[in-house]
């Protein structure tokens, strides 16, 4: 999955806080988050791109939230970086995403 600086900066222009951040950047990646109970394990990521997403999320939280640490959110439920990532490439090859149940008509 492909994630590109301007999606990024696009979620944290528009998010209210962290959890919408957080959040963001996952149904970007997970587009259909909406039918998903849980995520096992954690996206991979280039160190570059792990960088990036973690200098978007500490200048939010100094802007928005001035009494949290900077980027804690993301470092605990963010995107961990990974050797052999390409740059701007999310590897959810090792995640379990599990699925709501579909409601089947009677």
């Amino acid at each position: 999955m492909k994630l590109t600086k301007d999606q990024i900066d696009e979620v944290f222009e528009t998010a209210t806080d962290q959890t919408d951040a957080v959040i963001g950047i996952f149904k970007i990646v997970f587009p259909e988050w909406d039918n998903i109970t849980s995520v096992g394990g954690y996206p991979h990521v280039s160190s570059a791109t792990s960088e990036y997403i973690f200098a978007k999320a500490m200048a939010f939280d100094k802007e928005h939230h001035p009494d949290v640490i900077a980027g804690g959110a993301w470092l605990n439920y963010g995107f961990s970086a990974k050797d052999g990532v390409e740059d701007w490439v999310v590897d959810t090859s090792e995640c379990n995403v599990e699925l709501k149940p579909v409601a089947v008509a009677a």
